[in-house]
């Protein structure tokens, strides 16, 4: 006996969805985004099909494909209005298969494009000011790039002219879109505060002429010519002098008398307070600071944190770091914490605390500059670790955080977040050097490099020319530009996302500038962007990136190939993408703004060369003895000194370590990221 079974499948039945596709768009304007069409069989068997439009103007990918019951491929269907006059376009997606007693076939699809008549060019300029500070004899602000677009339709020719000669632009004409520079030449200017213009054209354009703010700050080293001087071994009872220094605590607790344009010079040693942690109240004022510097030549470290209350103080040079031997399984004493308007932190070495340096709201127009932030945070036995190298709020005034190098945190790198309204706007976020966030939390979870989320709106957010790495091969971690709902506009320019799971992810805005960066992910996500329902990508700017390695691009919760991404988004137009793993040495000199001679110089080295020659000309004269340093072992030996003689200097990358986290209950400590990466800071030790 043989025993038989026959199933009856029912007949395939095929169907489209949406049943339907509309678009709207505005005459001279670029092809708008695909849409996605999902070809179904809801019955049984395996259908091939073609697919083909009644109009040329429509352009669909794929034209053919099959489908079963549990395969339901997807078609783009884009049009192209070059050629469309304004008003109201109909044509069809028609689905077609040579197989017989399909059911529905063929599908129609039917498309309308309503194509508005032409809105005139207008001018827009993404930057309300450029506002920046010096000290008189320093280098001069690095660039500001500025991004000239086109609001409205057809072309805009714009041209710029500035008020004063120290105010140069890269460039005086273009088309936009474009991005020119603004770079401020302070040689010449005395100290005071200097205000000037830049001004954008173009004849016809709505908006016209864009006024943008200049404002130059020159500070002078203590403008009130006194000098005070703070020692481990001082006391209450000094009076400032070198012989009779001060001990810290009363400098800094008002007790001194030193204010507003004074300069007190912290000597070497370790200065300890008995609270574990000491409250600033010294203060300056706008015009004149109050400084608070490590004196030159020694190593002044502050045990404890520092709870910074006192306005328009200046913090520079020194060392915080955590108490000896301190239990990093649970919260303890000793962040950095920006609470007045006008503080700045610059060239610190913070490192061990439960935090890095924190800017609070109320630190209205703060400054982080400059500052080494490592091995900073803690855990609590829970699934996350805690304690970022920078946490910050902001609700007015401008955050500028610039040329930090933060790295080997439990938590978070760079990380903006709060639930308050407002609470996450007016940040300006250049150059700095973020690497490895979440390394010292047991088995290396990796956190993001760099987050800015709200529960409320986030806005004026810029982010770049910022260097980043995670381990490619590790395939772990990320960074993500905005969690949490809609947000109106980010300009993210210039930066170097490197590893992680997802190199970057940009959700939820409503004005989007993406151009000139680099990604680079061996199996993870490139770029996750993501748009609310009354959100499209018709004002992003997305465009002239590079892509390295794994084909995946994350649009609305769907993964694509670049190909498809383009396509679905309208964007990345002359972008690239390489299969493959970036090649070469590239480097990067970032000169410092307060220390002539002093520079963060990044290395990717792609190769894996065992040294890296990287030209010191921009910051560094002939005949200059200089040292450089290890960011990751930042007080172990130099290693690379000498007399500068001028062109390229050779850094090693191998042989190199990271200091390990100190106190108890560590769960993993951090490792080098050489001789892939590294990062060092030269210090001109001679004129």
């Amino acid at each position: 006996m043989v025993n038989v079974s026959l199933t009856v499948e029912p007949p395939s039945a095929l169907s489209a969805a949406p049943a339907g596709l509309s678009f709207q768009v505005t005459a001279g304007a670029p092809d708008p985004p695909a849409k996605l069409v999902q070809i179904q069989n809801s019955g049984g068997g395996f259908v091939p099909w073609t697919a083909s439009t009644t109009a040329s103007w429509l352009s669909i990918t794929p034209n053919s494909g099959s489908s079963a019951t549990l395969n339901v491929p997807s078609i783009a269907v884009r049009p192209l209005i070059a050629a469309l006059p304004t008003g109201t376009h109909n044509a069809s997606v028609i689905v077609g298969t040579t197989t017989p007693g399909v059911i529905g076939a063929p599908v129609t699809i039917p498309v309308t494009v309503t194509v508005d008549p032409a809105t005139p060019p207008s001018l827009s300029v993404k930057a309300a000011s450029i506002s920046q500070w010096t000290i008189l004899g320093g280098a001069d602000p690095a660039p500001v790039s500025l991004s000239v677009n086109n609001a409205g339709g057809g072309g805009l020719p714009w041209s710029a002219t500035v008020s004063h000669p120290w105010i140069v632009l890269s460039s005086a004409s273009g088309t936009a879109p474009s991005l020119p520079s603004v770079r401020l030449v302070t040689a010449s200017l005395p100290v005071g505060t200097h205000t000037g213009s830049v001004t954008f054209t173009s004849p016809g354009a709505q908006n016209s002429p864009v006024v943008i703010p200049v404002s130059l700050i020159v500070h002078a080293f203590g403008t009130s010519g006194r000098q005070f001087h703070a020692s481990a071994a001082g006391s209450p009872s000094g009076d400032g002098s070198l012989g009779n220094p001060w001990d810290l605590a009363t400098v800094l607790g008002l007790n001194s008398g030193a204010g507003p344009g004074d300069i007190v010079w912290v000597h070497g040693g370790t200065h300890r307070s008995p609270n574990g942690y000491f409250n600033v109240l010294l203060a300056g004022n706008a015009a004149n600071p109050v400084i608070v510097r490590q004196y030159p030549g020694e190593r002044a470290t502050i045990e404890g944190g520092l709870y910074c209350y006192g306005a328009y103080a200046w913090f520079w040079g020194l060392e915080v770091v955590s108490a000896p031997g301190v239990n990093r399984g649970e919260s303890f004493v000793g962040p950095m914490e920006s609470l007045a308007p006008g503080q700045r932190f610059i060239n610190m070495v913070v490192h061990d605390n439960n935090s890095g340096i924190n800017l609070w709201s109320a630190a209205v127009d703060a400054e982080a500059y400059g500052n080494v932030i490592f091995n900073n945070g803690y855990h609590d036995g829970s699934s996350r670790g805690h304690g970022h190298g920078i946490y910050t709020q902001n609700s007015t005034g401008l955050k500028t955080i610039h040329d930090n190098i933060v790295f080997n945190t439990f938590g978070f790198g760079l990380h903006g977040y709060s639930t308050e309204a407002g609470a996450v706007r007016n940040y300006d976020v250049r150059r700095n050097i973020i690497f490895n966030a979440g390394v010292l939390n047991a088995n290396r979870p990796h956190y993001d490099n760099m987050f800015f989320g709200s529960g409320s709106v986030m806005e004026n957010i810029h982010v770049e020319n910022n260097y980043t790495f995670h381990t490619p091969a590790a395939s772990n971690g990320q960074s993500r530009l905005n969690w949490g709902g809609q947000s109106r506009d980010i300009v993210v320019r210039g930066n170097h996302w490197i590893g992680g799971h997802l190199a970057v992810g940009v959700q939820d805005w409503d004005d989007v500038d993406f151009r000139n960066n680099m990604t680079y992910t061996e199996t993870g996500t490139q770029v996750l962007m993501t748009t609310l329902p009354t959100q499209d990508t018709g004002r992003y700017l997305l465009d002239s990136n590079t892509y390295y390695g794994a084909d995946i691009f994350s649009f609305n919760g769907v993964s694509y190939p670049f190909n498809t991404w383009k396509i679905l988004t309208g964007k990345d137009a002359v972008s690239a993408r390489n299969p493959s793993r970036p090649v070469g040495v590239q480097t990067f000199v970032l000169p410092n703004k307060y220390e002539r001679g002093r520079a963060n110089i990044v290395v990717y080295n792609w190769d894996g060369a065992a040294s890296a020659a990287v030209d010191f000309s921009t910051f560094l004269a002939p005949g200059a003895t200089y040292e450089v340093r290890n960011a990751q072992n930042f007080f172990g030996a130099p290693v690379a000194q000498g007399v500068y003689a001028g062109g390229s200097v050779s850094l090693p990358m191998t042989g190199l370590t990271a200091v390990p986290a100190q106190g108890a209950n560590v769960p993993s400590q951090p490792l080098p990221t050489g001789p892939e990466f590294n990062v060092f800071v030269v210090l001109m030790t001679g004129p």
